[in-house]
């Protein structure tokens, strides 16, 4: 009888360990999956920027060229 309840204690304790290993591997990849959409999200933003300073540039460049060609 102690042998029936060692060796279900042991499958259980592997069952726990191949759970584990599992949530652990499902763990790093979430974390692997955020930190690349964060990266993306950054990467966006920065291009966001540069349009918008890109079409202030130009708006203050044609605002600019108005004022001389009235001169």
């Amino acid at each position: 009888m102690a042998q029936v309840v060692v060796g279900s204690q042991k499958g259980l304790s592997q069952t726990k360990e191949a759970l584990l290993k599992s949530y652990q591997k499902r763990l790093k990849d979430d974390i692997k999956s955020m930190v690349e959409n964060y990266v993306e999200i950054i990467k966006l933003g920065k291009v966001y920027c540069m349009h918008v300073a890109i079409a202030a540039t130009n708006v203050a460049a044609r605002s600019l060229c108005n004022t001389l060609m009235r001169r």
